[in-house]
């Protein structure tokens, strides 16, 4: 699994958690243009992406991702539960969605 989110501190958490489920991140980009960079390199069968990063938005990662292999998994992390944004994620091909809500 290839992680992409700009905050290190979230992504090392996250690295942690999946790590004590059994599954491991092959590494961690911290913006948009170094995810895809990272995709082609490491050829993850997962990439979680984060929504919004300062460079791009999450959604950009996705197209270069399933042109190196259209098999690649691409889920989008995000704080929102609008639709348009969920819509957004399954149009652009993302296979699905995890939100990160704090409150509940």
């Amino acid at each position: 699994m290839l992680i992409v989110e700009h905050q290190p501190i979230f992504a090392e958490s996250l690295a942690q958690v999946l790590a004590q489920k059994g599954i491991s991140a092959l590494g961690a980009a911290a913006n948009g243009s170094n995810g895809i960079a990272h995709s082609g390199r490491l050829r993850p069968k997962v990439v979680l992406v984060t929504s919004v990063m300062p460079d791009t938005d999450g959604l950009v990662v996705n197209a270069p991702s399933k042109r190196l292999d259209p098999a690649i998994m691409v889920v989008m992390l995000t704080d929102s539960t609008a639709d348009q944004v969920l819509r957004a994620a399954i149009d652009a091909g993302c296979s699905g969605f995890l939100t990160n809500e704090l409150d509940q």
